[in-house]
């Protein structure tokens, strides 16, 4: 629902306070697209005229600036320069997925579908999949076991994988009922 404005006028204006304690001041509908802004005008009307910031304690500064940048764009129906403002942002993987938890928290369903698609790009690399480890360094992801590691806990946990499926289609009813039973058990079986 658009705020009526005549000609001349300024659109009503919120003042968003991040989680770095930077303020914004954005127009009433750009700060109703965000779902805790919508809820908290919904729930205390005076929040649109009362001077003081509404908080958004989980969102850092650089991501709300992001958020509201996309919203701008989504009002005024331009596509075009957020399609080249996110290209920018292709680089930095983390940041990317930093902004598209943000923006899971806002509420803002599109602009996670975007970033999912450009991360999705990023991993594809021009038609060609990464590997983990290119993926691991390019997200800096942290914390992964060595192959070895891996490797014990597989061994350790053998209901992780899926039974093998013999080659034969001829499999004895045995073979298939023993298949079937390997597959049901739980972790608590194969500690007895």
């Amino acid at each position: 629902m658009a705020t009526e404005e005549l000609p001349n006028e300024k659109p009503p204006m919120i003042k968003l306070e991040s989680k770095d304690k930077v303020l914004f001041e954005v127009e009433l509908d750009v700060g109703r697209m965000f779902l805790p802004v919508k809820d908290m005008l919904e729930t205390f009307e005076s929040y649109v005229t009362d001077p003081e910031p509404i908080p958004l304690s989980s969102i850092p500064s650089t991501h709300l600036k992001v958020a509201i940048h996309w919203c701008e764009h989504q009002l005024k129906k331009k596509t075009k320069g957020w399609e080249m403002d996110l290209l920018s942002l292709k680089d930095d993987g983390i940041f990317l997925y930093a902004l598209m938890a943000s923006a899971s928290f806002l509420g803002l369903d599109k602009l996670v579908e975007e970033l999912s698609g450009v991360m999705a790009d990023m991993i594809r690399n021009e038609g060609e999949m990464l590997t983990s480890e290119e993926i691991r360094k390019k997200f800096k992801v942290r914390g992964f076991p060595s192959e070895e590691a891996e490797k014990k806990v597989v061994s350790e946990n053998d209901w992780i994988n899926p039974p093998e499926v013999p080659e034969n289609p001829r499999t004895s009813v045995n073979q298939a009922k023993n298949l079937v039973i390997r597959s049901r058990k739980r972790p608590s079986d194969h500690q007895q």
